[in-house]
């Protein structure tokens, strides 16, 4: 029976008698290899060989020199290169760079170093500092667990020029004065934590910010095109100052090693970016100027035409008309109001049609309302009733019709709120003509009055009769072809009704208020800009 200490001691001799078929199958070569001497050692599959273990080179010129271990044609491990007194140290996992990298110019750190970390080939994080021949330094940072990283330049000690990185995007730079702390340039420190911001807004909004579009803008490394010697690195300043620093990570072995030594080595495609860059997306803010220009043409139109549509209305007309009155004393605005209201009863009314009132307390007349102003055809006008009540007794051999004197606006109709109600004897001893109006004069604004006719007391027709300004009553009879004129007498308690065949009253409509309505009619309401007045947005 095996125990277990019998058992370790045979697997440590299966072990080691597979450790030495393996190295017993590995061959070393020493000799040439790309333009200078390496010592490795390999296996062969069929022609190829697979490096395996240990592999060192230095270049016939002593320039460049690196040294390593290769597992299954991988590097693997901790590989240390020299190039023209650049010394790196860099950690392999199967070809990709995996750990702790690092490098220096020479074996001073106050020329070139970067300190950096890969995890399975991808950058986790990297320290760089550099000094120019003339004086100059750049330094800077890349931490994807900060949301800034900053990259410095400072020239002789007094200015400082920093880069800000913010999430991968270029932001912006500060110039800084370290002799005499003035900051000069666009931007300041606190300027940077709103353009950070600013990002974060964009990012939640789609990359667009008050009608304009962003876009992020791959910067990808041009430094190495303005090198021309590997030493010019120290007397560059590049555009983007963590270019230099990025150049060496991803990019010194491509551009000064061959193929052979870069063998066994996880190729890094130069499409790496260095930043974003945030510009305006010319393509679609140039498409959202147009839809928005698009929908300011649709808007005004549609305005245009609700004015045009307001501006037809009987307050649309009111407010135009009392517009320009609007700057005036308060004297000329009120009687432009009443000469608007006096020109509206003349293209907009009519009296009232006569009515026999024989025993009756209370009558209702019916206005006539014209509508935009065609009084030439028959759907252009409507009729309304107003009940006229309280009558005064003792006219029963009497006609009346009711002839507007002021009128109201309501619900955008005008509405008759005063008239002069007019009385005229029809019974024996009276006016025994039956008269039709051709037109009617009160105060020289009321016209085209026109009366039905019938045997209770109507004008005759081809008749015209019309009221001056001080009520006479007069009217001109077209057959027997005569003039009749008398005085209209204000009805009162004590009239006896003897002294005159036309009498008159003067009436309220008990609905509606004229100097509600008159008080209504404010300079503020009729100044009112678009906006407020229209209902427009």
């Amino acid at each position: 029976m095996l125990t277990i200490n019998t058992m370790k001691r045979l697997l440590v001799l299966v072990l080691v008698l597979f450790q030495g078929v393996v190295l017993a199958q590995l061959k070393t070569y020493k000799g040439p290899f790309a333009e200078g001497l390496a010592t490795y050692t390999y296996k062969e599959d069929g022609l190829n060989r697979i490096f395996e273990g240990k592999f060192s080179y230095t270049s016939s010129n002593g320039q460049v020199s690196m040294s390593g271990n290769y597992i299954n044609d991988r590097k693997n491990g901790l590989w240390k290169i020299n190039c023209d007194g650049f010394y790196e140290e860099i950690n392999y996992e199967e070809g990709g760079r995996h750990g702790n990298y690092q490098l220096k110019y020479g074996k001073n750190e106050d020329t070139m170093r970067i300190k950096a970390h890969f995890t399975h080939g991808n950058l986790d994080s990297m320290n760089f500092f550099m000094t120019t021949t003339n004086g100059r330094s750049i330094q800077g940072e890349y931490n994807p667990y900060k949301n800034t990283n900053i990259w410095s330049h400072m020239r002789y000690s007094k200015y400082i020029f920093n880069q800000y990185f913010y999430k991968g995007i270029y932001i912006g730079n500060t110039l800084y004065d370290n002799s005499t702390g003035d900051w000069g340039g666009e931007f300041k420190p606190e300027d940077m934590i709103i353009l950070s911001m600013f990002m974060d807004t964009l990012a939640k909004y789609n990359f667009q910010y008050d009608g304009q579009y962003y876009l992020l803008k791959n910067k990808k490394s041009e430094y190495y095109k303005k090198l021309y010697y590997i030493t010019d690195v120290f007397s560059k300043v590049p555009e983007y100052f963590n270019e230099i620093a990025y150049f060496f990570i991803y990019e010194f072995h491509q551009r000064f090693f061959s193929s052979s030594l870069l063998r066994g080595e996880m190729r890094i495609l130069l499409n790496y970016t260095l930043c974003f860059e945030i510009v305006e997306d010319e393509i679609k803010t140039k498409a959202e100027k147009e839809r928005i220009e698009r929908e300011q043409r649709e808007k005004e139109r549609k305005k245009a035409e609700e004015i045009s549509k307001f501006e037809k209305t009987e307050y649309g007309r009111l407010i135009k008309a009392l517009k320009p009155f609007a700057e005036e004393s308060e004297k000329i605005f009120e009687n432009a109001k009443y000469r608007y209201i006096k020109s509206r009863m003349i293209q907009c009314y009519s009296v009232s049609n006569p009515i026999y009132i024989g025993n009756r307390d209370h009558v209702s007349v019916s206005f006539k309302y014209w509508k935009e102003d065609r009084y030439w055809k028959e759907d252009s006008y409507s009729y309304r009733s107003c009940n006229i009540n309280e009558i005064p007794k003792g006219l029963k051999r009497f006609s009346m019709f009711a002839i507007p004197t002021a009128v109201v606006l309501i619900n955008d109709q005008w509405v008759v709120s005063e008239a002069v109600i007019v009385y005229y004897y029809n019974g024996p001893g009276g006016v025994v003509y039956n008269w039709f109006a051709d037109g009617l004069n009160l105060n020289d604004y009321v016209y085209g009055a026109r009366m039905g006719a019938d045997e209770n007391g109507m004008l005759v027709s081809s008749s015209l009769f019309w009221i001056t300004d001080d009520f006479g009553f007069h009217a001109t009879l077209k057959a027997p072809y005569r003039h009749i004129s008398c005085p209209m007498h204000l009805i009162t308690p004590s009239t006896k009704y003897k002294r005159s065949r036309v009498y008159y009253t003067k009436w309220q409509n008990p609905a509606v208020s004229t100097e509600d309505f008159m008080r209504s009619i404010t300079k503020e309401e009729v100044l009112k800009s678009i906006g407020e007045h229209y209902n427009f947005k």
